[in-house]
């Protein structure tokens, strides 16, 4: 009896092992089929950024040619610089010209530009009217500057302030 219990144990593991491996089999089967679906979808990816890519440098070279424009200076600018414009006014200027759609040299003559001109001038008269710290203590020195005195004069001068 005890060899027919172990046959029908092996039976009943064999069975069970068989119902394990055919498991393993689909469940292997489902993985190769979810890593082959995830490959094609990061081959899918990679392929739309690859032609993303090229319009954005495309993109990208453009605004570098209009920004590169914009570092040379215009024919006005050159004269408004040459006549000593400052670059804040400059700033002012290219504001009000594209504003009013106008060029840079009718801007200078426009009323707004000129009331712009005339603050800028009076905060720099009102900054060049302020006293600015002494260096010294106020004092000077009584008789002949000590460059300017003679070999005698400069010895007395010592010994009066030395007290001897």
């Amino acid at each position: 009896m005890d060899n027919e219990e172990t046959v029908d144990l092996e039976d009943e593991i064999t069975d069970e092992e068989t119902l394990e491996l055919e498991e393993t089999i689909d469940s292997d089967e489902k993985d190769w089929k979810a890593e082959a679906l995830k490959y094609q979808a990061i081959l899918k990816r990679q392929k739309e950024k690859a032609e993303k890519a090229p319009e954005v440098k495309e993109a990208d070279k453009e605004t570098d040619i209009k920004t590169n424009q914009s570092e040379y200076l215009t024919r006005d600018e050159g004269i408004l610089i040459a006549q000593g414009i400052s670059d804040e006014s400059l700033k002012q200027l290219h504001a009000i010209s594209k504003g009013k759609g106008i060029s840079l040299i009718e801007a200078k003559s426009d009323p707004l530009c000129e009331a712009y001109e005339q603050a800028t001038k009076e905060e720099q008269r009102k900054a060049d009217a302020k006293l600015g710290a002494s260096n010294s203590s106020g004092r000077t020195p009584k008789g002949k500057p000590i460059s300017e005195m003679t070999k005698e004069e400069h010895e007395a001068y010592w010994r009066e302030k030395n007290g001897l």
